[in-house]
C-alpha cells in the first residue's frame, strides 16, 4: 500500500527489486491498486521493449525491475525510485535512485521499503554509507586465462607473426595483467597450440587458419547461455524459462519462479517441473541474489550489538528512537528484545553463535555473502568427510545453515581448521558442484575447446571437470569463483580470529530468534500451490488432451479431445473394442496385441483408461497397473496418475 501511495503521488516510478521472482510476485501485488508493468531479463526482449515504450510514453505509472533497468536509456520523466527490500550495496542504492530526477534543478529521490529484521537493518546501513559516500570497491579480475587466451590470438592476428616476449610486454601494460610471469603467459601460449588456435615455434606466435574465427567468436566475456522453457508436467503450461547456468544437474532441485515453488523433474530440451504442494519446503534457488558485502553484514553487527545495548539500557522506546528510519520498526525491536530475553548472545561483528534444532545448525556470522559460502562449503566437505554422508548447506550475508549438523561437531571442527589450508580446502569443496561444473563449462567455451553451439543438458560435465582438472581451463574456473562467490583470505583471517578469541564463539542446543527470522523475506513472497489446486490443473490438461480412436473391428479411425469423449464404442459399427492412444502416434506403430491390449483396458475401465493412457510417460502396462488398484475417490485417482508422470518424468533418463 505504501508503493502505491507513493507511486500515485510522487510518480511515473521505477520499483527496483533483486530478483525476478520477486518482481513477478509484487508485480502480481501491485497490478491490483496502479497501472504497472515487470521488467526483468527472464522476460522475451519484445517484452521488454514493450514495457520500457509504455513506461516512456507515460502509459505507466510504474515499472517494477531488477538490475536490467540500472543502466541504458534515460527516461527523463521518472520522479521516483523505490527499492523494495534492501539494496545490498551502497553503490547500486545511489545507481537505482540516480536514475530519477533527471534535468536542470531537479533532485534524484528514493525510497527504500524493508520488512524484515535483516532487511530494516541492512537498508539502514547501506542508507548511511550511501550518504557518507563508502562505497564499495568494483570487482577486478586479476590475470583471466580465458581473456589471455583470446587476447594472445588477437596479436597473432594483428602481426601476423610476433615474437612472444614483445607480446608479453604489450599484455603486461594492461593493470589486471602487470605481475603476470612469462612462465604463465606461455603456458597459455603452450595451452592454445594444444587444442589448435595458434602456432607457437622458436619463440614466435603466428596465426592458424581458424585463430579468426575463435577470436569473433569469444571477443566478448558474457557467458553464451541458452535459455530453457519451463513446463508445468501438472498443467502443460509454460510459465518461463531458466538460464543454462541454472540447469547443469539439477534434477530435484526446488526454486522459485512467478512468486510459486518448483520442483525441477528434468531437463531436457524444455524444463519440466511440478509445483510444491508441502507447506514448508524450502527453495534451493530463489533468484539471482546481489551479494552483500563483508563490509556491510560487519556494520549491521555493529548496529545489532549497539541497538541490544539501547534496549537492556533503556528499553525499547529508546532503540526505535535510536534506529535513523522511517515507519514501523517494530519487527527489528521484538526480535532483538525476545532474542536477549531468552538469554542469547546477539550475533554481532565480533560475536558469531552456533546454534542447534534437531539435526540442523545455524552458524549466526555477520561476515557476508563471499565469507559465508566459503565457511559453510568447508565445514559442510568436512562433516561430510567425518559423517560418511552429504551435509547440506545454505548461507545469506548473516547465517550458514548445515544440515545434518550438531552444534558441538561443528564448533569442534571450527576451531581445529588449519587457516593455511582454507584455499585447498575452498577448492576441494567447489571441485564436485554445480557451480564448478557451469564455471568450466564456460571457460572451456572461452578458451574454444568447447563450442557455444554444444548443449549444456547433453554434456557429462562432471566428467568434463575430472578431464580439465590440470589444464588452464580449471584454473581459470576456480579462479573466477574464488573472486566472484567466495573470500578465502578474510575467511582465513576470520577462522584465526575466532581460535585466538579475538572473535568470540558461543554454543546453543536451540534456535534463537534471529536464526528464526532467516526466511521471512523468502517465505512473504512465495506461494505453495494446494494440492487441490494442482489436481485440478493436471485434470484440466488431461482434458485438453486429444486422443485417436480405433476401431478394431471396422478399422475406423477418428480423434477426440478427452474431456468430450463419452462413448466408449465406434462411432461407426458400434462394436466396444476401441484402441485409445495419442493422437499424435500412428495406429501403424501398435502391434495387433498392443492395439487388443488398449482396447481392453477402455472397455475395463472406461473413462479412467483414457485419463490414464492420456497421461505423458503412461503406457498400457503402467496404466494396467493403476486401473487395478482400488482408489475410493476420483481425487486418489488422479495422485496416482500424477505420480506416474513424475516417476517417468525423473527417470526417463536413465532408459535406454
Amino acid at each position: 500500500k505504501f508503493i502505491a501511495e507513493a507511486v500515485k503521488q510522487q510518480g511515473p516510478a521505477l520499483i527496483f527489486v533483486n530478483t525476478r521472482q520477486t518482481a513477478e510476485a509484487l508485480g502480481v501485488k501491485l497490478k491490483k491498486l496502479i497501472n504497472v508493468e515487470v521488467h526483468h531479463g527472464s522476460l522475451s526482449r519484445e517484452a521488454r521493449v514493450e514495457a520500457e515504450e509504455k513506461f516512456a510514453r507515460g502509459e505507466l505509472d510504474a515499472l517494477i525491475c531488477t538490475s536490467s533497468m540500472e543502466l541504458g536509456i534515460d527516461i527523463g520523466h521518472v520522479n521516483l525510485v523505490i527499492q523494495y527490500n534492501s539494496p545490498r550495496q551502497a553503490v547500486r542504492l545511489l545507481q537505482r535512485v540516480g536514475r530519477s530526477g533527471h534535468g536542470l534543478g531537479r533532485v534524484s529521490r528514493g525510497y527504500v521499503v524493508a520488512e524484515s529484521f535483516d532487511d530494516i537493518l541492512e537498508s539502514a546501513v547501506i542508507k548511511r554509507r550511501a550518504r557518507e559516500g563508502f562505497l564499495e570497491d568494483p570487482e577486478i579480475h586479476f590475470k583471466s586465462l580465458d581473456v589471455l587466451a583470446n587476447q594472445i590470438c588477437a596479436l597473432a592476428l594483428e602481426y601476423g607473426r610476433i615474437d612472444a616476449e614483445r607480446a608479453y610486454r604489450i599484455v603486461r601494460r594492461a593493470f589486471p595483467y602487470r605481475n603476470l610471469s612469462f612462465e604463465e603467459f606461455e603456458e597459455i601460449c603452450r595451452f592454445l597450440v594444444s587444442i589448435g588456435k595458434i602456432f607457437y615455434d622458436e619463440g614466435e606466435i603466428a596465426a592458424r587458419r581458424n585463430t579468426r574465427k575463435y577470436f569473433y567468436e569469444n571477443i566478448s566475456m558474457i557467458p553464451d547461455e541458452k535459455r530453457y522453457r519451463v513446463v508445468d508436467i501438472s498443467s502443460g503450461r509454460t510459465i518461463g524459462s531458466l538460464d543454462e547456468s541454472f540447469l547443469s544437474t539439477f534434477s530435484g532441485e526446488i526454486f522459485a519462479m512467478k512468486g510459486e515453488l518448483w520442483r525441477v523433474l528434468s531437463v531436457d530440451d524444455v524444463v519440466r517441473v511440478e509445483p510444491v504442494s508441502v507447506e514448508g519446503e524450502i527453495p534451493s534457488w530463489v533468484g539471482e541474489e546481489i551479494p552483500v558485502p563483508f563490509e556491510v553484514a560487519q556494520e549491521v553487527g555493529m548496529l545489532r550489538s549497539w541497538l541490544a545495548g539501547i534496549i537492556r539500557a533503556k528499553g525499547e522506546r529508546a532503540s526505535v528512537m535510536a534506529l535513523d528510519v522511517d515507519g514501523d520498526v517494530g519487527v527489528v525491536v521484538k526480535t532483538l528484545k525476545e532474542h536477549i530475553e531468552k538469554g542469547f548472545a546477539v550475533p554481532s561483528d565480533t560475536h558469531v553463535t552456533i546454534e542447534g534444532s534437531e539435526n540442523a545448525v545455524v552458524i549466526n556470522a555477520c561476515f557476508g555473502h563471499k565469507v559465508n559460502e566459503t565457511l559453510g562449503r568447508i565445514l559442510a566437505l568436512l562433516l561430510t568427510a567425518r559423517k560418511g554422508s552429504s551435509v547440506a548447506v545454505e548461507v545469506d550475508p548473516y547465517r550458514i545453515r548445515l544440515t545434518p549438523a550438531k552444534p558441538q561437531e561443528v564448533e569442534n571442527i571450527i576451531r581445529s581448521i588449519n587457516p593455511d589450508s582454507v584455499e585447498s580446502l575452498a577448492e576441494r569443496a567447489v571441485f564436485d558442484t554445480k557451480l564448478m561444473q557451469w564455471k568450466v563449462v564456460n571457460a572451456a567455451r572461452k578458451f574454444g575447446f568447447l563450442s557455444k553451439d554444444d548443449e549444456l543438458s547433453r554434456i557429462n560435465v562432471r566428467n568434463l571437470v575430472v578431464k580439465l582438472k590440470e589444464t588452464p581451463i580449471y584454473r581459470e574456473a576456480l579462479r573466477e569463483i574464488f573472486v566472484e562467490k567466495m573470500d578465502v583470505e578474510r575467511t582465513a583471517e576470520i577462522i584465526e580470529k575466532i581460535q585466538n578469541g579475538e572473535i568470540e564463539l558461543s554454543v546453543y542446543s536451540e534456535l534463537s530468534p534471529i536464526s528464526l527470522a532467516a526466511r521471512q523475506r523468502v517465505a512473504d513472497i512465495l506461494a505453495v500451490k494446494s494440492s487441490e489446486a494442482l489436481l485440478k490443473a493436471f485434470r484440466e490438461r488431461l482434458e485438453k488432451e486429444v486422443v485417436r480412436i480405433y476401431c478394431l473391428n471396422c478399422r475406423a479411425s477418428y480423434t477426440e479431445m478427452v474431456g468430450r469423449f463419452e462413448g466408449f464404442t465406434c462411432i461407426r459399427c458400434g462394436s466396444r473394442m476401441i484402441a485409445v492412444f495419442n493422437a499424435r502416434r500412428d495406429v501403424k506403430e501398435f502391434s495387433k496385441n498392443e492395439l487388443f491390449k488398449l482396447a481392453n483396458l477402455v472397455m475395463g475401465y472406461g473413462k479412467r483408461a483414457v485419463y490414464a493412457l492420456s497421461t505423458y510417460g503412461i503406457g498400457p502396462e503402467t496404466a494396467a497397473r493403476i486401473l487395478s488398484r482400488f482408489f475410493p475417490t476420483e481425487e486418489d485417482f488422479f495422485k496416482a496418475l500424477i505420480e506416474a508422470e513424475r516417476n517417468y518424468v525423473r527417470t526417463r533418463k536413465f532408459w535406454s
